[in-house]
């Protein structure tokens, strides 16, 4: 059995609600669980919460300052909380595998954990994105300033897992001589109601759920349902969650009939959201995005809930579906390709059930936590057995 501590090292991982970085950190803890291994979470307030999302098996540790400021020194009071309590339990439990993930500001923790570590100790960086990708729009002579100095943090671990090939490829391009281990995400099973059993006449109803995060085509999706709608009155489109672009989105679709914003919704509310014969699942990711550089998580998410998905053929999503055999593709360049996708699959309900079945097959067989846990494990076997 493997002993893993998995340090989440950021004061307000778990204070924000459910999110993408929530469901990908209660994932990989389950996933490793589930191969038998030992598994202790430190983060900081608030993981608590999230007890009943975790196998009972895996120990929780919430590094909480004595004295908790929400100002600017929170940052600092729970760095150094977390390292003094890091001090005592890293050479206490004596992990076969210590796994950080990744954050621009953690220099200090980056630099310590590995010296903090037992020699037979494998040191795991999780890299999910870098802020390399997030300032696209800057020159690009500032941009790998940026990822030159990410490097100097990623260089104190032997060892990087990445959740896309994208990611491999820019910090090796970039100098690091280390492995990398790629991982994309993945979701839990998601259950969902088999009809639509509320009374309305309702034929179909394209669903979005997750953050608004700036990354998405909101506005496009818009866009595609006002098309849709003059020829399919009875056409519903529905949003579940926040974020930055909520209000602006709302706003644009004010005038619209058939828009419905729910704001947030936690995880366990999806059972009683989605239906299972009337709704289609639509991923408008921008091209040359955050979205497509890393693994979304929420493709991951759309495909355990045996719904027809729709989404762009862009980065890791064009490698996980197969255009109408799990999924439709639509070029994300042409909103025509987007309302052609979305009209085919409203006419034709058996292409709905037949994609959205294949895509559940296709999450139970690979895309589970546990399978991807099973992988991560085996890829640090040899490293585990020196």
């Amino acid at each position: 059995m493997n002993n893993i501590l998995y340090i989440l090292p950021k004061a307000d991982y778990f204070q924000r609600g459910w999110r993408g970085r929530v469901s990908h950190a209660l994932g990989v803890a389950n996933g490793l669980s589930r191969n038998k291994a030992k598994v202790i979470i430190i983060s900081g307030k608030g993981l608590s919460n999230y007890r009943s999302h975790l196998d009972k098996a895996i120990n929780l540790i919430e590094a909480i300052p004595q004295y908790w400021r929400k100002n600017i020194f929170t940052f600092i009071h729970w760095q150094l909380s977390i390292i003094k309590q890091l001090k005592v339990i890293i050479p206490k439990l004596k992990s076969d595998i210590v796994i950080m993930r990744y954050a621009v500001g953690n220099v200090l923790l980056s630099i310590i954990i590995p010296k903090l570590s037992l020699e037979k100790t494998i040191n795991v960086l999780e890299v999910n994105s870098l802020a390399y990708h997030q300032y696209g729009k800057v020159p690009r002579s500032v941009r790998n300033i940026i990822i030159k100095l990410e490097l100097l943090i990623i260089s104190n671990f032997k060892t990087v897992y990445a959740v896309s090939e994208q990611i491999k490829s820019d910090i090796e391009l970039f100098g690091y001589r280390g492995k990398v281990i790629v991982v994309p995400n993945a979701a839990e099973i998601i259950k969902i109601n088999p009809s639509f059993d509320s009374g309305e006449n309702v034929n179909t109803r394209l669903v979005y759920f997750g953050r608004f995060q700036p990354y998405y085509d909101f506005k496009k999706a818009i866009d595609v349902f006002k098309l849709l709608s003059s020829k399919y009155n009875q056409l519903q489109l529905h949003f579940w969650g926040d974020g930055k672009q909520f209000a602006c989105m709302k706003n644009y679709a004010s005038l619209f009939k058939g828009i419905y914003f729910h704001g947030e919704y936690q995880r366990h509310d999806l059972s009683n959201i989605l239906y299972q014969d009337r709704d289609i699942l639509i991923l408008p990711l921008t091209p040359d995005s955050m979205g497509t550089i890393g693994s979304p998580t929420k493709l991951f998410e759309y495909m355990a809930c045996g719904l027809p998905i729709i989404a762009p053929n862009l980065g890791q999503i064009k490698s996980i579906l197969s255009n109408n055999v799990n999924g439709l593709l639509y070029n994300p360049h042409d909103i025509i390709s987007f309302y052609n996708g979305i009209e085919k699959l409203i006419k034709n309900e058996s292409i709905q059930s037949r994609l959205g079945a294949r895509a559940q097959k296709d999450y139970l067989t690979n895309h589970t936590w546990a399978a991807r846990m099973k992988y991560f494990i085996q890829a640090l076997n040899p490293q585990i057995d020196q």
